[in-house]
């Protein structure tokens, strides 16, 4: 049959689509800011790269697949804002060869390849999903497994179909498993429901089963797990890693305050309803047209999923949104194969009819588009690399500082944690911190619940150099006609630099440390002549004189600090706030 023009022009513009999703996600992946969990898993797969075991060596509360898998990436040698940028490309590599392949698979069960395209666009696009998918997180990396797993094995339906298939699809749905714990409902619940309804249709009449050789397929998940249980035994994991991942997981669910859906659903389809309502309902005409229940089932058993968890963030729906955005495509192309079954010379034009979505596709985008950056992220990344040296430990409460020694075995702080662990966080937790030494503080929304002591803490024994990075020092405080006397408790000894806190357009930092009439600070009975004052740990007593401008003790570097108002408002999120938030975007 001759290929028409029309065939040729629609099929190129969707090719070319797919290539400027491709770019943009990848973009995105790159200016995305980086939330609060991705610190946590990013952090991990750095302990890890490093040697460190999970749950004996820090606290992880989840499956150990994904950091696991991708230590070795941070073996490449790069700056701190490169190598966290690196884990992101990994995100946009494995979501777009997985994408790739489900839209083959389409392609392929549809006999159809502009369905095919289609799947992967309406994928790259669909807002909800794409502001959540390509973060530095195992939920992701198992959705992606997921979603590749059935793909193949739909494709395996038919016969005579292989086992090495079904194999492959064991294999794919347990490795999800092994990124996270909620894979374990998501896949093994998909996997099982699939099977009983196979043994119940078989007793009935015969009909296209949805697992062709459940065995192979069983067998293909029991090696990934058998051999994840091999190797966490070798490693002396097996017994802190039930613990944590088993019994306290379970205990987490129960402690974790519900968090509902609708407060990321609301903006989004206030602002995209049309476009989100398309995507819906072509899924629903797959449903109708095709009348298979093949995708109906892990679409269920994910949607369920996402309701029972009491904290519904955004990232339990990518893989729900994907599947929807990928059927969608395929619905669309059903209709239109429909339509160009009927007579007429209309039907010859009926395949612009693709170029559709396209609109629906750049109207989903906007939900992310100019919303987010990481600018200031990693800006702070930047400035604790270049500041610190490798064995610095970094204080935050979520691995925040990403390659840098954390500050206590609980480095994440989420808010199950500070109930499961309430003693800890009360009474240790500052124990921990003040040995640590820690030159280094990034403040973070988790903050905030702390306990108090946590608080003052922090108040007492850091100054702020730049936005939510603190330095370990103090401030000292300017005074008027009469002196003041502060005592300041140092808990590292060291050579401190002493100097003027950064004022309103400031041109630098002077070194002076006399006042206009040229008396000095005076630290434990001596008078500071220069910029650099050498103290031990313990309680020292500081004597400001009259008239003195504030000052700044810290053992970090002065180049450290922001040298004025300006640019740290430039610097910081906003101006009311420089505290990493968990997401972006609920914009009431």
């Amino acid at each position: 049959m001759k290929t028409r023009p029309v065939d040729i022009f629609v099929t190129a513009s969707l090719v070319a689509a797919a290539l400027v999703v491709v770019a943009g996600v990848y973009g995105f992946s790159q200016g995305r800011f980086f939330t609060v969990d991705e610190y946590q898993y990013i952090h991990a797969t750095w302990l890890v790269s490093q040697g460190e075991r999970p749950y004996v060596d820090f606290y992880e509360h989840h499956f150990p697949l994904s950091y696991v898998l991708h230590a070795p990436l941070l073996w490449i040698e790069g700056t701190f804002p490169e190598k966290a940028l690196l884990l992101r490309g990994a995100v946009w590599v494995f979501w777009m060869a997985v994408m790739a392949a489900v839209g083959v698979a389409a392609a392929r069960v549809t006999r159809n390849t502009r369905a095919g395209l289609l799947a992967f666009i309406l994928a790259g696009c669909f807002g909800f999903s794409l502001m959540s998918a390509i973060d530095y997180r195992a939920d992701n990396w198992g959705a992606f497994l997921l979603l590749a797993g059935v793909a193949l094995l739909e494709t395996n339906r038919d016969r005579p179909g292989t086992r090495g298939k079904s194999f492959a699809g064991g294999i794919l749905l347990a490795l999800a498993v092994g990124m996270t714990q909620k894979m374990v409902f998501l896949a093994g619940g998909t996997a099982v429901v699939w099977i009983a309804l196979d043994v119940l249709g078989a007793a009935k009449e015969p009909r296209r089963p949805f697992l062709r050789f459940p065995a192979a397929f069983c067998a293909g998940f029991g090696v990934v797990v058998f051999g994840g249980f091999v190797v966490a035994a070798v490693a002396g994991l097996l017994e802190a890693g039930y613990e944590i991942t088993i019994v306290q997981a379970l205990r987490h669910e129960v402690f974790y305050p519900a968090v509902s859906g609708w407060t990321y659903f609301e903006p989004f389809l206030e602002g995209h309803p049309i476009s989100t309502g398309l995507v819906v309902l072509f899924a629903g005409v797959f449903f109708a047209l095709s009348r298979d229940s093949f995708w109906a089932v892990p679409l269920g058993v994910a949607v369920l999923g996402g309701v029972l968890v009491k904290a519904q963030y955004p990232y339990n729906y990518v893989f729900p949104c994907l599947v929807v955005a990928v059927l969608a495509a395929r619905g669309f192309s059903l209709a239109i194969a429909r339509i160009q079954a009927r007579p007429g010379r209309a039907s010859a034009w009926v395949p612009l009819l693709y170029l559709l979505p396209l609109a629906v596709a750049a109207d989903q985008v906007r939900f992310v588009a100019g919303v987010t950056s990481n600018d200031h992220q990693l800006a702070i990344l930047e400035k604790i690399e270049r500041f610190s040296s490798p064995e610095e430990v970094v204080i935050d409460n979520s691995g925040g500082a990403l390659f840098r020694p954390h500050g206590s075995y609980y480095y994440h702080h989420g808010d199950a944690h500070r109930e499961m662990f309430a003693d800890y966080f009360r009474e240790r937790l500052v124990e921990d911190y003040r040995d640590s030494g820690a030159l280094l503080w990034i403040m973070d929304y988790r903050l905030l619940d702390l306990p108090p002591n946590v608080h003052d803490y922090f108040q007492r024994h850091y100054v702020r150099a730049d936005g939510s990075l603190f330095g370990l020092g103090f401030h000292i405080p300017r005074t008027g006609d009469a002196g003041h006397v502060v005592e300041i408790d140092v808990i590292r000894e060291g050579r401190y630099h002493v100097f003027p806190a950064p004022v309103k357009l400031s041109a630098g930092l002077p070194r002076s440390t006399a006042n206009e009439t040229g008396a000095f600070l005076v630290v434990d009975g001596a008078p500071v002549t220069s910029s650099e004052v050498d103290l031990g740990v313990g309680s020292h007593r500081v004597e400001i004189p009259a008239n003195f401008p504030g000052h700044i003790i810290s053992l970090l570097s002065p180049d450290a600090f922001l040298r004025s108002e300006a640019e740290r408002f430039e610097r910081e999120l906003d101006g009311s706030r420089s505290y990493q938030l968990l997401f972006e975007y609920d914009r009431r």
